[in-house]
């Protein structure tokens, strides 16, 4: 079974500034993929754009049913892990959509709720489990000027491992903060800039290193011309 996945940092901060309606139009007009994996997309306003649009565009809309303190503080901010996965419609939830908030955060992350959101989906009668997350931000994009927290990222990649090792077909999506890994193996070894200033790669695509034999790669589309976002929408092509 062959799937399209795309993964994308919408920049949902200042979430005045995102243009979520434009982003799913191109994405469904232009790369059609199976599923999208969304980060930054923190407001009930982006939240509801979303789901208006995705019906029509034949989405499913998942987003990880949590609240923080700081969101019932700050109008509008509904979902505090910035994560939403939309899956084509003719996909077939198994089981429940699970989050897990990271145990560990630093900085301003302390004040959302980083963690990872798992979609266990079946397709042509093969069962696989989508993995969406944001890993611990730096404070700045500045290299003079950078609060680096690679520890905390180094216990975010732990909690997980610990958790997705379970499941028989893991793949994982979304804005990893760093380009080398202890648990996972990168889907493609392809690199590109995402900032500039820092000439840092921060999106991926990961697997689980015992499954690798499971999963063929076809192709990976870094779509550099696109910018809607300060991220690189990056669509992934493969086989199961």
């Amino acid at each position: 079974m062959r799937l399209h996945v795309l993964s994308y940092n919408v920049r949902g901060l200042p979430w005045i500034s995102c243009p979520i309606t434009s982003i799913l139009k191109w994405a469904k007009m232009k790369i059609n993929p199976d599923i999208l994996c969304l980060q930054e997309v923190f407001t009930q306003s982006l939240g509801s754009k979303i789901i208006d649009i995705c019906g029509y565009l034949g989405y499913d809309v998942y987003f990880p049913e949590t609240m923080s303190s700081l969101s019932q503080r700050i109008v509008g901010f509904q979902n505090p892990s910035g994560l939403c996965t939309l899956v084509r419609s003719d996909f077939f939830e198994r089981t429940t959509p699970l989050f897990k908030e990271y145990e560990s955060c630093d900085g301003v992350d302390a004040f959302v709720r980083k963690g990872f959101f798992l979609l266990n989906l079946e397709k042509n009668g093969k069962t696989f489990q989508i993995i969406n997350t944001h890993l611990q931000s730096d404070f700045t994009e500045f290299p003079c000027c950078r609060f680096n927290y690679h520890d905390t990222r180094n216990l975010q990649e732990n909690q997980l491992y610990q958790c997705i090792k379970l499941y028989p077909l893991p793949l994982l999506f979304g804005d990893f903060n760093r380009e080398n890994f202890h648990y996972f193996e990168k889907f493609s070894d392809e690199f590109h800039v995402t900032f500039p200033q820092t000439g840092e790669m921060l999106d991926f695509m990961l697997i689980h290193k015992p499954i690798s034999n499971q999963i063929k790669n076809r192709s990976v589309l870094y779509l550099d011309d696109i910018h809607m976002s300060d991220h690189i929408p990056v669509l992934f092509t493969f086989e199961l």
